[in-house]
């Protein structure tokens, strides 16, 4: 009975030094989340984009924001992708967002659609057409169309793209921007465009505007 009640006194010991463990391990785990956040406001635009890897590595894309935490974090994130100063900072934000916590992101990527940087814009539209985000759909072809940066305006046929693949047919309104890119005054933007048209119909009728134009045309006579 001695024996038994030793073996019983050891087992609660061995419990009780395990949970006192784990606790210690869930405060020194909170207080190194507390420090990334406030790497957030750092001074150094070097330090902020550390912080936010690290934060980064935190989020789970399987989380739906059950997790305080995880909610913590992806506010702070958002605050950081549509408003730091630095603009390479409010890209790598947004990116570790999209990588790492897809389901808040959507609303985050529209607005930094509207940012004042083209790298930031850029990176916006490659999230969009990365998570096939349909209501997006005009945003990029105002960008298409009207990005005053060829570097965004050059990426936007692909996201269309890559929008459109969750659609039995292609968006008549894509296909119709598409073809005005045809004009762009860029070659780049001329060469994406086409491929683009290209992917979605299936077809190359050649650079020319109106051939591709006739080609759309067609098609709404048959239907």
């Amino acid at each position: 009975m001695k024996v038994k009640n030793q073996t019983v006194k050891q087992g609660r010991r061995r419990s009780g030094r395990l949970i006192f463990a784990a606790f210690l391990l869930f405060l020194i785990s909170c207080s190194s989340v507390e420090n990334e956040l406030e790497g957030l406001n750092s001074s150094d635009a070097g330090a902020r984009r550390e912080a936010i890897i690290s934060l980064a590595h935190r989020l789970k894309p399987s989380d739906t924001g059950e997790s305080p935490q995880h909610n913590k974090i992806v506010r702070a994130l958002v605050r950081t992708a549509t408003g730091d100063p630095n603009p390479y900072v409010r890209a790598a934000a947004l990116s570790s967002l999209v990588e790492n916590a897809p389901v808040d992101s959507p609303e985050t990527i529209s607005a930094c659609l509207k940012d004042s940087n083209p790298l930031v814009r850029g990176e916006a539209v490659r999230a969009a057409g990365k998570m096939r985000i349909g209501f997006l759909t005009s945003a990029i072809i105002k960008l298409l169309l009207e990005d005053p940066d060829v570097s965004v305006r050059r990426i936007c046929p692909a996201a269309l793209v890559s929008i459109a693949s969750l659609r039995p047919e292609p968006p008549p309104e894509s296909l119709e921007a598409l073809c005005n890119a045809l004009q762009d005054e860029e070659d780049s933007v001329k060469f994406a465009a086409r491929d683009a048209l290209r992917r979605l119909l299936g077809t190359d009728v050649g650079e020319s505007p109106e051939n591709w134009k006739r080609l759309l045309e067609q098609r709404r006579e048959r239907k």
